[in-house]
């Protein structure tokens, strides 16, 4: 029997990224998931983006839908799951910089719904991550740092991915290796990660080329998302499933 297609629901639809998603939902190419409507605070009276309604608020829509994927802010998030709580959606969450009493609200809803977070929807740059534990494994006694660029409207600074790298080596959210984000041009997301040594160093470069690389990777997400049982999920979880 062949299962229907997931209806999602995208918030931050205006936006860079989340535009991306419609685009890519509303398009002809991805086979498990369709693009019911839009959710973005700027959005006007009867606005559409791609052939879907866009709405300013919640409250106006009346679509029936499985998943959410956030591509808007921080800011109001308890909003946004409790909208996908009320109504039985599971929740890609991509922002970053989430508050304490932001981390601990997203716990509690997980306890209600699945919910995906990520800081990088690549698989890029998911594999980076994994490259990084295997080369401080290899190299203990390397000194380490994050040289991170996007672009200059990005709020949050070291990025959220630049965070998880560095986790990631040093295997706490406060170690030792240095992060330096530089907020200039259009740069999408570039993460060089640099291993150094007595008379030797290693370096790795995840380089984003477009934002089309997230929004294809929450759509992925929230295929993998549907269907599972209340809980917090992962890049990593996916990537046990895909490969």
């Amino acid at each position: 029997m062949k299962q229907r297609q997931i209806r999602v629901i995208v918030t931050g639809a205006l936006g860079r990224t989340g535009s991306e998603v419609m685009s890519a939902l509303a398009g002809d190419h991805i086979s498990f998931a369709s693009i019911v409507c839009g959710v973005d605070v700027r959005a006007k009276a009867d606005e559409k983006l791609f052939g879907v309604p866009i709405y300013a608020d919640f409250s106006a829509i009346t679509e029936r839908a499985d998943a959410l994927i956030d591509f808007s802010s921080a800011e109001g998030v308890a909003t946004r799951l409790e909208f996908a709580a009320a109504h039985g959606l599971c929740a890609v969450l991509a922002p970053t910089g989430f508050s304490a009493e932001d981390e601990k609200r997203i716990g509690d809803y997980a306890e209600r719904i699945a919910i995906f977070r990520a800081a990088n929807f690549s698989l890029g740059a998911a594999v980076t991550e994994e490259l990084c534990l295997r080369a401080k494994r290899l190299l203990p006694d390397f000194e380490t740092a994050i040289i991170e660029k996007h672009h200059k409207t990005k709020k949050d600074a070291p990025s959220g991915t630049a965070l998880r790298l560095a986790a990631a080596i040093d295997g706490t959210a406060t170690g030792k290796t240095a992060i330096y984000p530089l907020r200039l041009g259009t740069f999408p997301g570039e993460h060089e990660i640099i291993f150094a040594g007595d008379g030797e160093s290693v370096t790795m470069i995840h380089r984003a080329e477009n934002r089309r690389i997230f929004a294809l990777g929450a759509i992925k997400a929230a295929g993998f998302l549907f269907g599972k049982p209340a809980g917090l999920y992962g890049m990593k979880d996916m990537m046990k499933e895909l490969f």
